[in-house]
């Protein structure tokens, strides 16, 4: 009711606050990127209490899109807040406006959030796997490896392309049995794929809160794969929410995508999309923002008289 589909937090500007249920303006979000760091902050410590799919998804959105956005990828500018949308001539000059800045500054008098980006980006892999008397949870897919003795010790190592690609694999090298908790996100519904060794594993007979939890004896290296449908989407807000009436966004798996004025004629409040439009994915370009898969979609941009 608070969160935007972007995973920020903090409606109000004033007392950086939230405000009533469902209540999310998009020019003057406060969303600040401590507020969505602090959102992981709680939802790790939620799941070491319950293990819960939903928690974790919450967290990978913020992690893609909410907490991402406050720092430039040359990471030497900022943003204290993450508005949602910019307007040329109000954002960051006009009254209860002047704090949703259109560009990132290069520091702050208050500078709380370039140092809780660094620390939280520094400590990922305590946000990607857990451990219990039970065995091993994987909540994020961060690439890179593992090690544990519990369990008469067990290595497990990550490789993929995800966000781009929805190809996950892990080497898991263990001689014990344990469980071994994958989480499947919520978005992909049911047309996630599993197996161990290239046997197939039918995800409704493992699937608990949102995480695949595989039981068994370990021996030696085994290969788990995990395929999840990448594919373009249409995200819609909750009809209760007023700002977003009428409006629609596109996604890719976890990154929630937009559209910018460097690249758009402005005002982009003129574009419209085709309700019967697809989205569609293009080839990953790695000379485009440091590498992303553009999308695509049919629309028409609206000419008024000046």
């Amino acid at each position: 009711r608070k969160m935007y589909m972007t995973g920020a937090f903090g409606a109000a500007h004033v007392g950086e606050a939230f405000m009533s249920d469902y209540e999310l303006p998009g020019d003057s979000a406060y969303a600040e990127t401590c507020a969505a760091i602090a959102m992981l902050f709680f939802s790790r410590a939620m799941l070491r209490v319950r293990r819960d799919g939903e928690i974790s998804d919450v967290m990978e959105r913020i992690l893609y899109n909410g907490m991402l956005s406050g720092m430039s990828l040359e990471a030497d500018r900022f943003f204290y807040v993450n508005p949602l949308e910019t307007v040329s001539g109000l954002s960051g000059e006009q009254p209860g406006f002047t704090h949703a800045l259109p560009q990132r500054p290069r520091w702050f008098g208050c500078a709380c959030c370039p140092p809780n980006l660094a620390r939280l980006i520094a400590s990922l892999p305590d946000y990607a796997y857990d451990e219990d008397q039970g065995g091993i949870a994987i909540h994020q897919y961060i690439g890179g490896k593992i090690h544990t003795d519990a369990f008469g010790g067990v290595t497990i190592e990550h490789e993929s392309l995800y966000p781009w690609d929805g190809a996950l694999r892990w080497t898991v090298k263990a001689n014990e049995r344990f469980t071994l908790s994958i989480r499947v996100p919520g978005w992909a519904g049911e047309g996630a794929r599993l197996s161990i060794d290239g046997v197939d594993i039918a995800l409704l007979d493992v699937m608990e809160d949102g995480y695949a939890s595989l039981t068994r004896d370990w021996k030696g290296e085994s290969l788990v794969l995990l395929t999840l449908p990448m594919k373009a989407r249409r995200l819609y807000a909750n009809p209760r929410v007023r700002d977003n009436a009428g409006c629609a966004a596109f996604a890719w798996g976890p990154l929630v995508y937009c559209f910018e004025g460097a690249d758009n004629p402005a005002p982009l409040c003129m574009l419209r999309v085709k309700r019967e439009a697809l989205p569609r994915i293009q080839p990953f370009d790695p000379n485009l923002l440091g590498g992303v898969r553009p999308l695509k979609i049919e629309g028409l941009r609206l000419s008024m008289p000046e």
